[in-house]
């Protein structure tokens, strides 16, 4: 629950909401996989007809990993990856808003501006700390989880991939790179360059053998366990860093909002 809620569109002026990139849900997944390594682009709005779906980089990783086969894959249609985006109105208090973040695990949501719906996100929810908006008693080390294990430079990209997927994780550790971790984003720029998609069409069937020594590796933001999250979320830029390490674990922007609001413990200001 959040304290002090109110409806979405109080908090939010219509102009204000994120505008995600838009392609038609017949479309291949090229095209989605192609603008989701732009860094900027954390997920993707696709349209069938009036009706709207998202995807992001984790739906396409967890695709690829299901079929194995990255060419069969590429001749598809976006619409296969998406999740049908039912729109909240904008008359609802912020909590439904987070309410579906947690139903969806996607912390993206469709909400019904008049008079253009748009997408509200986690990165939205992280600002209104940024600006005093948002306030929690809870500190750093209430919300980290210890990483998983780091995994070797040597490990296959598609291992990698498959870790992800099953321990429904976007990030990984890896050995050698205390200070940064490698996310579901890395292995999407890899997939879908154009060296990728070249090799994928000489080898239907097959995954490219690399290894995630290769991809290129996302800076974290260290900070001390003991820092109350509002102060954590103003330094944290999402844009600069992947996420914070303190000595407690990692924390993502997932920790950062929906941790607290699980435990009660976010009021609106």
């Amino acid at each position: 629950m959040i304290r002090n809620d109110r409806p979405i569109r109080e908090i939010w002026p219509q102009d204000s909401s994120e505008l995600l990139p838009e392609i038609r849900d017949d479309m291949s997944p090229v095209v989605g996989g192609i603008l989701l390594r732009d860094r900027t682009v954390d997920a993707l709005s696709i349209k069938d007809g009036t009706a709207r779906g998202l995807t992001g980089g984790y739906d396409v990783l967890a695709k690829v990993v299901e079929t194995s086969d990255l060419h069969r894959f590429l001749l598809g249609r976006i619409a296969n990856i998406q999740r049908i985006a039912r729109a909240i109105p904008e008359d609802a208090l912020v909590g439904a808003l987070l309410d579906r973040y947690e139903s969806t695990a996607f912390g993206h949501a469709l909400v019904a501006f008049r008079p253009n719906p748009r997408v509200v996100s986690l990165i939205d929810m992280l600002q209104l700390y940024r600006h005093g908006k948002l306030d929690s008693g809870l500190r750093l080390q209430d919300v980290a989880t210890r990483p998983l294990s780091a995994v070797p430079r040597s490990m296959p990209l598609e291992q990698a991939a498959r870790i992800m997927v099953e321990k429904r994780v976007r990030r990984l550790q890896v050995d050698g790179e205390p200070r940064s971790v490698i996310t579901d984003r890395s292995l999407i720029r890899v997939l879908f360059s154009p060296e990728m998609l070249e090799w994928a069409g000489e080898h239907p069937g097959q995954l490219p053998p690399l290894t995630i020594g290769m991809l290129e590796p996302r800076p974290v933001l260290e900070l001390d366990a003991d820092m109350r999250i509002p102060a954590a979320a103003a330094q944290f830029d999402p844009d600069a860093a992947e996420a914070i390490f303190c000595s407690a674990g990692i924390v993502t922007p997932w920790d950062l909002v929906m941790k607290p609001f699980a435990r009660g413990d976010l009021t609106l200001i």
